[in-house]
């Protein structure tokens, strides 16, 4: 797998998350779209839900639509949806939805 070295640390790779597989400390993996490095030493069938175990280095979203009713419960920053009740894409800025112009909708 591929090493990233940053002077002390060094991260690898370990490509999809499987839960039998053992992670050490700094280790990479994949779930979908969404990147995480192991937080620990000898870490083995530990959900990437666990934050003890796990840190969210990148989380994948793809653009979604629907109507009002229908947004996602997100508070992820420059979420995207297209708003069909509103005919107009909106991004969340981790607390709202807003539009184009900054307001909120």
């Amino acid at each position: 797998m591929a090493q990233i070295n940053l002077g002390k640390v060094a991260f690898i790779h370990k490509g999809t998350y499987s839960p039998g597989t053992q992670y050490n400390k700094f280790d990479i993996v994949t779930d979908g779209s969404s990147s995480y490095v192991s937080a620990v030493e000898m870490n083995t069938r530990n959900p990437l839900s666990e934050e003890i175990y796990w840190k969210l280095m990148s989380k994948g979203f793809e653009p979604t639509h629907g109507t009002t009713e229908q947004r996602p419960a997100v508070n992820l920053i420059g979420a995207e949806y297209f708003d069909t009740t509103l005919s107009k894409p909106i991004w969340h800025n981790g607390t709202n939805w807003i539009d184009a112009l900054g307001t909120i909708v």
